[in-house]
């Protein structure tokens, strides 16, 4: 029996680069909506110490994982790594 399609390498990495992509996407819209959802739910739930660091905590991860994330990229393109900064550059 003859595939057909695309190769199973090539729907791996497909798949891989979706996955990729909506981490980074949940991790960067994470990080700017968590500041502004959480503080109308501390000023309603009783603020202890753990939730406040558990919110703490959380906002940190998104932002972790988040920073790579380029808004201005389309969804359906492959998310570009940042070239590195070398000497003299700007």
């Amino acid at each position: 029996m003859t595939w057909i399609g695309p190769p199973v390498e090539s729907r791996i990495r497909s798949v891989e680069s979706t996955v990729r992509r909506a981490i980074l996407v949940t991790g960067f819209w994470g990080a700017i909506a968590l500041p502004l959802v959480g503080l109308p739910v501390l000023a309603v739930v009783p603020a202890t110490a753990d939730v406040v660091a558990f919110g703490l905590v959380a906002n940190v991860v998104c932002l972790v994982v988040g920073q790579r994330h380029e808004p201005s990229a389309r969804w359906g393109t492959a998310s570009r790594e940042s070239p590195p900064v070398g000497e003299g550059s700007r």
